[in-house]
Formats: structure tokens, C-alpha cells, sequence
């Protein structure tokens, strides 16, 4: 405590697990973590724990770590980020296994990829914007389409407003905002007008300017995208009225908010289905609706599915199994 940021580097670590620490020509898979996020402890001990049944089966396991939002995990210099580092890193860490895997033993062949939770949706990004390097993905209960989860929880009275709460901390802080601040209110964006079934190039239009509380931030330590726009707009934090911040800070603001909206609702991307998924989820989960992986499911075979537990196929190589009762993590 006490010491500036900045002193130090952020520099991640890759965990290679393998049966055999002599074979060669195994399959690879990158596993990524979940904890919304922004933790790594107990997500990546449970994803440790399933190792072994991947390495059984004849693959070579990649387990990243990747910077995390707010600061309630690792050191410093890798906390504090947002979702545009969040997904470079992913990005990275499968470059980096396409580029060094087989000095590991892992075969020339694309990368299977497979998360859970936040880790189920970095999975996806992954199968939907690298689909050329992806396998296949196997994805446990995760967040696929942020505008449809946003949108749910908005609606007075419906199913999903006991995930409201979590469900808007959890991608405030993933969008890059404090934790536990007022800094970015989502809630205030008409969701419901939004034809997500044709979306427009940017939703910056119909994104408020008192969404942005500039006032709960400390203009010495901005967060990333905040500072981002600052400096892209020649804004000087320091010297501005945060009440009032000016119309070009705005305006950048909404177009990254738009820009997180739109290329983390994943359904439009993986429904060409370059990448089969398998999709798993409980339908008592209580953090992550269980119609994510429904509606996914739904998506890529171009028909509507009712929300309900069992087996599902959509498209030509897709499942969706649905685990009737259980919790996120499955419990």
C-alpha cells in the first residue's frame, strides 16, 4: 500500500499442463479462467482442477492469466484494466500457443478453446473474432450477449430481475468503471427501443450524456477508458469541469460503451457457426441466466427454442445441454 502505480510491469503467466512431459502431437486447448473478470484465486483453482480430465484425453493444456478489472486480485500492475485489455490478452495468449505450442508438444492443428464463466465469454470472443485459429469451443455457463442480459434485466417484473444487481456490477466493472461506484450507469439506456436483430454501426446516439458520472472518478488516476478518451480528444482531465465534461470527452465515451455493447453480444458472430460450440449451463443459475446458452443455441439454428432443461442441437455441429436445477459453477 502507498506505492504509486506504475513501478512495476504487468507480465502474464501461461500454465502448460500434459500427461506425458515427453509427448508431442497432443491436442491443444486454451482454458480460461472465470471470476468475472476481475479475480483469479478460486476460478483458477477450479479450472486447475479439471486439467487432468482434458490431459487423460490427449490434450496439451494453455491456462493464461490475463489482466483483471477493479483491484481485488494480483498484483497492481495487472489490475485496473478493461475489457479492451481483458480481450487482448486472450487474444495474445492464443497467439502465443498457435506460435509456441508445439516446442510444448502440442500439434499444428487449430486451438480448442474452453472457459467457464467469464471465461466461458472470453472463450467465445475467441471463437467468434479468431474463428479462423479456433477449433471448437466448449463453454461453461457463460455471458454471450451482453445487450439481450442488459435488456432482460431492465424489463420491470420479468424472470431476470433477481440477476439485475450482479448483472450490472459485474459488466460495469468488466466495461472498465470502479467497482462499487455510480461512475457508469447502464440503467439508463433505453435498451428495449434497441432492434437488436438489426443493430445500427453505433448505439452512441441513443446513449445519454448521465450515463457518465465523470464526478466519481479522480481525474489523477482515471480509469483506462476514461483516460483513453482523454487523451484521443486532447481532453486535459485536470483542467476540465467533471460536471460538465465537454462534448468531444462525451462523445468518445458513448462510441466505447456502443462499441462494448455491440461486440460483446456474441449470438450474431458464432450463429455462422465457423467454430461448433457446446454450450453448458444449469437452468438454476441464479448469476448467469441459463437463456444465454438457450438463445445462443436458438441463434444458430435460426428457430426459437423453448427455456427448458435437456439436450439441444442447433446447426450442424453445435449442442447446448441445459442441467436441470443447477447453480453457476454447476453446483
Amino acid at each position: 500500500t502507498g506505492i504509486a502505480r506504475g513501478n512495476g510491469s504487468c507480465e502474464l503467466e501461461m500454465r502448460v499442463y500434459k500427461k506425458d512431459i515427453s509427448a508431442s502431437g497432443l491436442k491443444p486447448l486454451l482454458a480460461i479462467h472465470g471470476g468475472t473478470w476481475s479475480g483469479r484465486g478460486f476460478s483458477f483453482f477450479g479450472l486447475e482442477a479439471s486439467a487432468s480430465y482434458f490431459t487423460e484425453r490427449g490434450f496439451i493444456v494453455f491456462a493464461p492469466f490475463y489482466r483483471l478489472v477493479g483491484n481485488g486480485d494480483g498484483n497492481v500492475e495487472c489490475n485496473g484494466a478493461s475489457w479492451r485489455e481483458v480481450t487482448t490478452d486472450v487474444e495474445d495468449a492464443l497467439q502465443w500457443v498457435l506460435e509456441n505450442g508445439q516446442a510444448f508438444g502440442a500439434s499444428a492443428d487449430k486451438v480448442t478453446v474452453f472457459g467457464q464463466s467469464a471465461g466461458g465469454h472470453l472463450s467465445a470472443w475467441l471463437a467468434a473474432y479468431r474463428a479462423a485459429d479456433v477449433r471448437k469451443a466448449l463453454l461453461y455457463y457463460p455471458p454471450v450477449n451482453f445487450l439481450a442480459f442488459l435488456t432482460d434485466v431492465s424489463l420491470t417484473n420479468s424472470r431476470f430481475a433477481p440477476f439485475k444487481d450482479f448483472g450490472l456490477k459485474s459488466l460495469t466493472n468488466f466495461f472498465g468503471s470502479g467497482a462499487g461506484s455510480n461512475e457508469v450507469r447502464m440503467d439508463a439506456i433505453d435498451l428495449a427501443s434497441i432492434d437488436q436483430s438489426n443493430l445500427p454501426p453505433s448505439l452512441a446516439p441513443m446513449i445519454p450524456d448521465n450515463v457518465f458520472n465523470l464526478t466519481a472518478i479522480d481525474p489523477s488516476a482515471a480509469p483506462i477508458y476514461v483516460q483513453r478518451c482523454a487523451d484521443s480528444s486532447g481532453v486535459n482531465l485536470a483542467a476540465i469541469d467533471l460536471l460538465l465534461p465537454p462534448q468531444v470527452l462525451l462523445h468518445c465515451l458513448k462510441e466505447d460503451l456502443s462499441d462494448f455493447l455491440i461486440q460483446n453480444s456474441l449470438n450474431k458472430l458464432l450463429k455462422s457457426e465457423q467454430v461448433p460450440v457446446f454450450v453448458v449451463h444449469g437452468s438454476g443459475d441464479t448469476l448467469v441466466p441459463f437463456e444465454q446458452a438457450v438463445n445462443l443455441c436458438a441463434a444458430i439454428d435460426d428457430r426459437i427454442f423453448p427455456a427448458t432443461s435437456g439436450n439441444l442441437t442447433c446447426g450442424k455441429d453445435s449442442h447446448a445441454h441445459i442441467i436441470d436445477g443447477a447453480e453457476h459453477m454447476l453446483d
